[in-house]
């Protein structure tokens, strides 16, 4: 079992029982309040340029609530057509691949055709 840096782990009582002892000194409690509290104050200055820690986890609990109200069927729904968009933009791909190399062709047949013609020295070009 993992504890925190400034928890300390229960000990068997003399019943066998896990006890936490608790320190009773006033400052023991402050000084874990004083490293709580600085460790909060550097999350919130990390995330200050998106308004604060209290500012992301209301967020994060809204974003939340929000998935909580979205069906299994919705997210089937939309899956299947976000899957159905990847396939259509697939195809268009590979038609456009496809076009690309029939367009290389023509032209290197037609560069192969004008080469061969203006090698001829007595024919017109165009005709």
């Amino acid at each position: 079992m993992l504890w925190h840096l400034i928890c300390t782990p229960p000990k068997p009582s003399a019943c066998g029982e896990l006890v936490h002892e608790i320190g009773t000194g006033g400052e023991n409690v402050r000084d874990r309040l004083e490293r709580i509290m600085s460790a909060y104050e550097d999350m919130d200055r990390r995330f200050m340029a998106a308004g604060g820690l209290g500012s992301l986890l209301n967020l994060y609990e809204q974003v939340r609530r929000e998935l909580e109200r979205v069906s299994f069927d919705e997210l089937d729904r939309m899956t299947f057509e976000i899957k159905n968009v990847i396939e259509a933009l697939l195809t268009i791909d590979y038609e456009q691949y496809c076009f690309n190399v029939r367009f290389m062709v023509i032209l290197s047949y037609l560069s192969d055709e004008l080469q061969r013609r203006l090698a001829e020295p007595s024919r017109n070009i165009l005709g």
